[in-house]
């Protein structure tokens, strides 16, 4: 394996979350344009918006889902800094390799899972209990943020072994610069 194929995979994991932070901020908008809707609705004419907490309920599956592939690839979730700054650098290296297997295994799970639960909720024909929308298309929008975060996995997990290999070799540290 080479630096091309890391950078290929940085730059498809970088376009992916490009595209879902746009649909996150989109669908963050829309939630607050329908909480405002419902409210002045019910203020002025006494006629809210039925299942409208439904509705934000939905999208904020989406808005809170899709935030979690960039979370991954700039690695700022679990890893408490002030500990791991007290490893050698090779130990926090390994903490960063421990912690991208374990994050992938975790996204694999929860995109079967997801999965899983699409295929169930579709067989079942499961709706809101006021808006009546299916529920399994929200499902499968939480599998698919999945993904994102298995392939920043893999690319930390990549360019800690560059790391690695550059630490062990005495040079500076490029994450990119050598092939495995």
């Amino acid at each position: 394996m080479n630096k091309g194929f890391y950078h290929s995979l940085l730059k498809v994991n970088e376009y992916l979350n490009k595209v879902l932070v746009n649909i996150q901020v989109a669908a963050i908008v829309i939630a607050a344009l329908v909480v405002t809707l419902d409210v002045f609705l019910r203020a002025a004419f006494s006629r809210p918006i039925s299942g409208a907490s439904e509705y934000v309920g939905y999208i904020m599956i989406i808005a809170s889902y899709f935030g979690l592939g960039i979370c991954a690839a700039e690695r700022s979730h679990l890893k408490v800094d002030l500990l791991v700054q007290m490893f050698s650098p090779k130990a926090q290296i390994i903490n960063d390799l421990i912690n991208a297997v374990l994050v992938a295994a975790v996204g694999g799970i929860m995109l079967y899972a997801s999965v899983n639960q699409t295929i169930i909720t579709f067989d079942l024909g499961t709706r809101g209990t006021f808006s009546g929308v299916y529920n399994w298309p929200f499902y499968l929008l939480m599998g698919i943020a999945y993904i994102p975060v298995i392939i920043a996995s893999i690319n930390n997990f990549i360019g800690d072994i560059f790391e690695l290999k550059s630490l062990k070799a005495g040079k500076p540290v490029d994450k990119g610069d050598s092939e495995i």
